[in-house]
């Protein structure tokens, strides 16, 4: 009988799509298999929030984690609460994926991270306040990983860039957009400059596949690190060993 998962991650994604619990998992597998290639992956669990957690789903979703609208702060301090449990266990991380929202060449026009560190950060330490903790506080927000690529996940998603050619290749449009996905594939940090990718008319071929978004996201080439800067950015602040 193999022993369980020795590290658990909590996946949290601002994503409301029906896929997008799997296309997290299967990005942030592939990252991690960028850091720690000699990393057991049975020993590592991925898993969105327990079902009986619905309501911290919700307040994951883009207007409510930055606390707008009616009963904002209730939700928020759920959120808050239910990270700061999960942060007090010493081999459990929490993955919270929010969108750039803009071109990385525009990056400092964006508030989103700024928002994640005033408003989450700030409100999860407050939570260790309220329910206490063992060990360092430092140590346990270092658990707190944010996965924000630029200008969204697609940015990521698609640097799978061989699956992708594929897709077009076997798909309506005959591999009209191969060109497209091979320049991608010799310079890796272009796909951050591109704004709103999900819904550019001439890849169509993407979204309209059979072929489930998470499968896309297999394996990524260990350059993508080195040059994709949204990537490096995000895995920057990470911890070094798992």
């Amino acid at each position: 009988m193999s022993p369980g998962p020795r590290l658990r991650f909590v996946l949290l994604t601002e994503d409301t799509g029906k896929d997008a619990d799997a296309v997290l998992r299967a990005v942030f597998r592939s990252v991690l298999r960028l850091l720690e290639p000699d990393l057991d992956s049975r020993a590592v669990s991925l898993d969105p929030p327990e079902e009986e957690a619905k309501a911290v789903r919700a307040v994951v979703r883009p207007d409510a984690w930055r606390g707008r609208g009616p009963g904002a702060r209730d939700r928020f301090i759920l959120l808050a609460k239910y990270i700061a449990t999960k942060l007090r266990l010493a081999d459990t991380f929490v993955v919270f994926h929010f969108h750039g929202d803009r071109a990385w060449g525009r990056s400092g026009t964006s508030s989103n991270t700024a928002d994640f560190d005033r408003i989450v950060s700030n409100g999860v330490r407050h939570a260790f306040g309220a329910i206490g903790r063992e060990g360092d506080l430092e140590a346990c927000m270092s658990r707190l990983l944010r996965v924000v690529p630029f200008y969204s996940m697609e940015a990521w998603l698609y640097q799978n860039t061989t699956a992708a050619a594929d897709i077009c290749r076997e798909g309506p449009c005959g591999g009209a957009h191969v060109a497209q996905y091979e320049a991608w594939a010799a310079e890796r940090g272009a796909l951050d400059e591109v704004e709103q990718i999900k819904d550019r008319e001439d890849l169509q071929c993407l979204r309209t596949s059979t072929t489930p978004a998470s499968r896309r996201a297999s394996r990524m080439r260990r350059s993508t690190r080195r040059t994709s800067p949204s990537l490096r950015r995000s895995t920057s602040c990470w911890p070094r060993r798992y």
